[in-house]
């Protein structure tokens, strides 16, 4: 019976997780299909993408024509009107270079939006595990009235029968009114985060937000070593400084196309109209010219300083993909130093309470017996409050700490 109890228990724990996770899940998808700041950076995105079929298109064709007005006498008459038109064709590479460079800025525009979800994701986060802890904070002040309300009949009772000082029942009345000051801005901090956690979503500020039973600390499953390698080659801060320099090589790539010859092709036609004067071969013929057009870069000291301003670009982006590597690993050793903080604060509170209660239980009696140490029952009353308390805030820490450190590289 009792290994059945055991099962069941653990079931709903496991249960009870499981929907915790698909809660929060939930709401950070809502935060995905609703943010503005998102949403403008996927537009920024899309926007991007339409640069390729402009650098991949063909020069526009160049159209021109003029009428002599005073006509150019040729052999075969006079030449009255002049049509021209050329098309330039730089080469596929050229075009092919543009196009790649546009598609990795893109790439790494959409990292951008990776970091700023990654970082709307661990305030989601926070805000949801400290509704958590003030929503335990207000139950364990509620059980803790229990206990006050416990004592002040207690110290009534011994004050009635003559044993006891009225002070005792109004330090026990004063205790109560603490703690339900304590509830009422525990409350409005709670509507307070509802609001705040709505914001984020973009939906309206009333709408209700579930809160877990419960939200046990959260296991860190893989080591240090394996989320530092992790981060290093998943955060989207690393991946974008990648991206930019993989699209600063194309633009390379562009400018040494540039220096490289162009060609072009064009046709002219000319109308001419007919001698008077005499009959030739030909009289009147319009003409018609099929040309041909290079594009020389001559000056090289242009395009040499523009493949140069874009290595010094590429070699700026590394040193600060250098800079950030280190921040993000400090910020995971200041993750892991928070968490096991929490770890070791959790197990001292709960070893401290255990303690503590035994101390209650023998102060209650001291006091029901010999009218003794009211007051000490009172301060052992408020530790185990304060470190039942304290157990909840390092949970939350805790949990805060592995949000954090999941923060650090793509969710």
């Amino acid at each position: 019976m009792k290994q059945l109890q055991i099962f069941i228990i653990t079931l709903l724990s496991i249960c009870s997780q499981t929907i915790y996770a698909q809660e929060l899940e939930d709401y950070l998808q809502i935060a995905i299909q609703n943010h503005p700041q998102l949403k403008a950076i996927d537009y920024e995105v899309k926007s991007e993408l339409q640069k390729i079929p402009q650098v991949t298109a063909l020069p526009d064709p160049e159209v021109g024509g003029g009428v002599f007005l005073l006509p150019v006498e040729t052999r075969v008459g006079p030449q009255r009107l002049r049509l021209s038109a050329s098309q330039m064709l730089p080469p596929k590479g050229n075009r092919t270079a543009k196009a790649e460079a546009v598609t990795a800025m893109a790439k790494a525009k959409e990292q951008t939006l990776e970091v700023v979800k990654n970082q709307l994701f661990y305030q989601l986060k926070q805000i949801w595990y400290e509704r958590y802890e003030a929503k335990e904070t207000i139950e364990v002040h509620r059980e803790n009235l229990e206990l006050l309300e416990t004592f002040e009949q207690l110290a009534l009772i011994k004050f009635e029968a003559g044993l006891g000082s009225m002070t005792n029942v109004l330090r026990v009345q004063m205790e109560k009114n603490k703690v339900n000051t304590e509830i009422e801005n525990l409350q409005d901090k709670l509507q307070f985060l509802q609001v705040k956690f709505n914001q984020i979503l973009n939906q309206d500020a009333q709408t209700s937000i579930a809160i877990p039973d419960t939200i046990p600390l959260k296991e860190i499953i893989e080591g240090q070593d394996l989320l530092a390698e992790k981060i290093k080659n998943q955060n989207p801060a690393l991946q974008q400084f990648q991206l930019q320099q993989e699209a600063i090589q194309q633009r390379i790539k562009v400018e040494e196309w540039a220096f490289k010859p162009s060609f072009g092709v064009g046709l002219e036609y000319a109308m001419t109209g007919k001698r008077k004067d005499m009959d030739v071969e030909g009289n009147g013929k319009d003409m018609l010219m099929p040309k041909v057009m290079v594009k020389l870069p001559l000056f090289k000291s242009k395009y040499e300083a523009a493949v140069k301003e874009q290595e010094y670009k590429i070699l700026a982006l590394k040193e600060k993909e250098k800079d950030v590597s280190l921040q993000l690993l400090t910020a995971l050793e200041r993750g892991f130093t928070e968490y096991r903080t929490a770890e070791r604060q959790i197990a001292l509170f709960r070893e401290q309470i255990d303690l503590a209660e035994r101390a209650l239980d023998l102060l209650v009696t001291v006091y029901s017996t010999d009218n003794k140490d009211f007051e000490e029952l009172l301060r052992m009353e408020r530790q185990i409050l304060n470190d039942q308390l304290a157990i909840l805030k390092a949970q939350k820490d805790g949990n805060i700490a592995v949000a954090f450190i999941e923060s650090l590289y793509t969710y």
